[in-house]
Protein backbone atom coordinates (compact mmCIF):
# COMPACT_ATOMS: atom_id res chain seq x y z
CA UNK A 1 0.00 0.00 0.00
CA UNK A 2 1.36 3.44 -0.94
CA UNK A 3 1.69 6.35 1.38
CA UNK A 4 -0.47 9.30 0.36
CA UNK A 5 1.81 11.96 1.84
CA UNK A 6 4.74 11.08 -0.44
CA UNK A 7 4.88 13.97 -2.92
CA UNK A 8 8.07 13.03 -4.72
CA UNK A 9 7.92 11.11 -7.97
CA UNK A 10 10.24 8.26 -8.73
CA UNK A 11 12.40 8.48 -11.84
CA UNK A 12 10.06 6.12 -13.76
CA UNK A 13 6.93 8.09 -12.77
CA UNK A 14 8.61 11.36 -13.73
CA UNK A 15 9.68 10.00 -17.11
CA UNK A 16 6.17 8.60 -17.77
CA UNK A 17 4.54 11.93 -16.86
CA UNK A 18 7.01 13.85 -19.02
CA UNK A 19 6.32 11.60 -22.03
CA UNK A 20 2.55 11.94 -21.54
CA UNK A 21 2.75 15.74 -21.48
CA UNK A 22 5.01 15.78 -24.55
CA UNK A 23 2.54 13.55 -26.44
CA UNK A 24 -0.34 15.80 -25.41
CA UNK A 25 1.50 18.96 -26.50
CA UNK A 26 2.69 17.34 -29.75
CA UNK A 27 -0.94 17.25 -30.97
CA UNK A 28 -0.94 21.04 -30.97
CA UNK A 29 2.57 21.49 -32.33
CA UNK A 30 3.97 22.49 -28.98
CA UNK A 31 6.54 23.21 -27.65
CA UNK A 32 8.33 24.95 -30.45
CA UNK A 33 11.96 25.71 -29.83
CA UNK A 34 13.02 29.31 -30.18
CA UNK A 35 16.62 30.42 -30.18
CA UNK A 36 17.43 32.80 -27.34
CA UNK A 37 18.24 36.38 -28.29
CA UNK A 38 21.92 36.95 -28.95
CA UNK A 39 22.31 39.65 -26.26
CA UNK A 40 20.49 37.75 -23.50
CA UNK A 41 23.57 37.38 -21.30
CA UNK A 42 24.47 41.05 -21.63
CA UNK A 43 20.90 42.12 -20.79
CA UNK A 44 20.76 39.89 -17.72
CA UNK A 45 24.14 41.12 -16.48
CA UNK A 46 23.11 44.73 -17.09
CA UNK A 47 20.01 44.31 -14.91
CA UNK A 48 21.88 42.80 -11.98
CA UNK A 49 22.37 45.25 -9.09
CA UNK A 50 25.79 46.69 -8.41
CA UNK A 51 25.72 45.68 -4.75
CA UNK A 52 24.70 42.35 -3.28
CA UNK A 53 21.22 42.44 -1.70
CA UNK A 54 22.61 42.16 1.84
CA UNK A 55 24.88 45.17 1.34
CA UNK A 56 22.04 47.18 -0.24
CA UNK A 57 19.74 46.32 2.70
CA UNK A 58 22.42 47.35 5.19
CA UNK A 59 22.95 50.65 3.37
CA UNK A 60 19.18 51.25 3.36
CA UNK A 61 18.94 50.55 7.11
CA UNK A 62 21.81 52.96 7.78
CA UNK A 63 20.17 55.62 5.60
CA UNK A 64 16.87 55.21 7.46
CA UNK A 65 18.68 55.43 10.80
CA UNK A 66 20.38 58.66 9.71
CA UNK A 67 17.05 60.11 8.59
CA UNK A 68 15.45 59.16 11.93
CA UNK A 69 18.30 60.80 13.86
CA UNK A 70 18.06 63.94 11.73
CA UNK A 71 14.27 64.14 12.16
CA UNK A 72 14.69 63.60 15.91
CA UNK A 73 17.22 66.41 16.11
CA UNK A 74 14.98 68.76 14.14
CA UNK A 75 11.99 67.93 16.32
CA UNK A 76 14.12 68.48 19.43
CA UNK A 77 15.20 71.92 18.20
CA UNK A 78 11.58 72.78 17.38
CA UNK A 79 10.47 71.63 20.84
CA UNK A 80 13.16 73.75 22.52
CA UNK A 81 12.08 76.74 20.43
CA UNK A 82 8.45 76.19 21.40
CA UNK A 83 9.33 75.92 25.08
CA UNK A 84 11.51 79.03 24.97
CA UNK A 85 8.89 80.92 22.97
CA UNK A 86 6.13 79.87 25.36
CA UNK A 87 8.21 81.06 28.29
CA UNK A 88 8.84 84.32 26.46
CA UNK A 89 5.15 84.83 25.66
CA UNK A 90 3.68 83.73 28.98
CA UNK A 91 6.33 84.75 31.54
CA UNK A 92 9.29 86.90 30.57
CA UNK A 93 11.37 87.15 27.39
CA UNK A 94 14.65 87.64 29.22
CA UNK A 95 13.99 84.84 31.76
CA UNK A 96 15.88 82.05 29.93
CA UNK A 97 18.75 84.45 29.17
CA UNK A 98 19.02 85.37 32.86
CA UNK A 99 19.50 81.68 33.69
CA UNK A 100 22.53 81.49 31.37
CA UNK A 101 24.54 84.50 32.47
CA UNK A 102 22.24 87.42 31.74
CA UNK A 103 21.50 89.41 28.62
CA UNK A 104 25.05 90.80 28.51
CA UNK A 105 26.78 87.42 28.03
CA UNK A 106 27.14 85.83 24.60
CA UNK A 107 25.16 82.71 25.54
CA UNK A 108 22.45 84.84 27.15
CA UNK A 109 22.16 86.97 24.02
CA UNK A 110 21.88 83.82 21.87
CA UNK A 111 19.11 82.46 24.10
CA UNK A 112 17.33 85.83 24.02
CA UNK A 113 17.50 85.82 20.21
CA UNK A 114 16.07 82.29 20.15
CA UNK A 115 13.26 83.29 22.53
CA UNK A 116 12.38 86.32 20.46
CA UNK A 117 12.54 84.27 17.24
CA UNK A 118 10.27 81.60 18.71
CA UNK A 119 7.60 84.03 19.91
CA UNK A 120 5.88 84.33 16.49
CA UNK A 121 5.84 80.53 16.21
CA UNK A 122 4.08 80.27 19.56
CA UNK A 123 1.62 82.99 18.60
CA UNK A 124 0.77 81.16 15.38
CA UNK A 125 0.27 77.83 17.13
CA UNK A 126 -1.93 79.29 19.86
CA UNK A 127 -3.99 81.48 17.54
CA UNK A 128 -7.69 80.58 17.45
CA UNK A 129 -7.65 80.06 13.70
CA UNK A 130 -5.02 77.32 13.88
CA UNK A 131 -6.81 75.48 16.67
CA UNK A 132 -9.99 75.54 14.63
CA UNK A 133 -8.17 74.60 11.45
CA UNK A 134 -6.86 71.30 12.83
CA UNK A 135 -10.29 69.60 13.19
CA UNK A 136 -11.20 70.79 9.70
CA UNK A 137 -8.03 69.33 8.24
CA UNK A 138 -8.66 66.04 10.06
CA UNK A 139 -12.24 65.96 8.76
CA UNK A 140 -11.16 66.55 5.17
CA UNK A 141 -8.35 63.97 5.47
CA UNK A 142 -10.73 61.33 6.84
CA UNK A 143 -13.26 62.06 4.06
CA UNK A 144 -10.53 61.66 1.43
CA UNK A 145 -9.40 58.41 3.04
CA UNK A 146 -12.95 57.03 3.08
CA UNK A 147 -13.45 58.04 -0.55
CA UNK A 148 -10.20 56.30 -1.53
CA UNK A 149 -11.29 53.11 0.26
CA UNK A 150 -14.53 53.15 -1.75
CA UNK A 151 -12.62 53.70 -4.99
CA UNK A 152 -10.30 50.78 -4.27
CA UNK A 153 -13.14 48.42 -3.44
CA UNK A 154 -15.25 49.31 -6.47
CA UNK A 155 -14.75 47.10 -9.51
CA UNK A 156 -13.98 48.82 -12.80
CA UNK A 157 -15.73 46.13 -14.85
CA UNK A 158 -19.41 46.44 -15.70
CA UNK A 159 -21.57 43.94 -13.83
CA UNK A 160 -22.59 40.99 -15.99
CA UNK A 161 -26.30 40.38 -16.08
CA UNK A 162 -27.45 36.80 -15.85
Amino acid sequence: MERRNDDELTAIEEQTADEAIRRLLARYGQPTSVAPPPDLTARVLARLPDKPPAAAALAERQRRRHVRVLVGMLLSVLLVLLILGSWGVLVNSSGPAELLGGVTSAVGQLVLVLVLAAKPLVHVLFAPGVTLLLPGVLLVASAVWLWWQLVQQTSLAQPVEA
